[in-house]
């Protein structure tokens, strides 16, 4: 269980290193921090142009299961992005540790309407290609 600043910190270095080595597989790039203020540890992932969502959803969820325990009372808040000449594209979000794992069963990943956002975005890469 998170109760500290510090806890916080060492459990995101910890989760974000694992997420990173998928980097360059299943998506291009990965961040996370803790927002205790809302209960939640944000995941924002960014696709490739030609990402399967629903593999990059399960490669994800594998790494999140061995850590969720230990992130509670954080709740999981996840973003897909794919960045495009318009700006940061907005593929599928969810927020909720069951609502993240249930969404592996469910055949609606990457139907919310897309929402592009111009402006900066959390990544350093500037596109989604490969």
């Amino acid at each position: 269980m998170l109760k500290t600043d510090a806890e916080r910190m060492s459990f995101t270095k910890q989760i974000l290193q694992e997420l990173t080595e998928q980097s360059g597989g299943p998506w291009k790039e990965v961040w996370c921090e803790p927002q205790p203020q809302f209960d939640e540890m944000v995941f924002w992932v960014l696709l490739y142009e030609d990402s399967d969502l629903k593999e990059t959803h399960r490669v994800f969820c594998d790494i999140l299961a061995r850590h969720v325990d230990n992130m509670r009372p954080l709740q999981a808040a996840l973003a897909y992005h794919k960045l495009t000449d318009e700006g940061v594209l907005l593929v599928e979000s969810m927020v909720g540790n069951e609502t993240v794992f249930a969404s592996l069963s469910k055949n609606e990943l990457g139907t919310v309407s897309y929402e592009v956002r111009e402006g900066k975005s959390v990544y350093r890469s500037n596109d989604s290609k490969r």
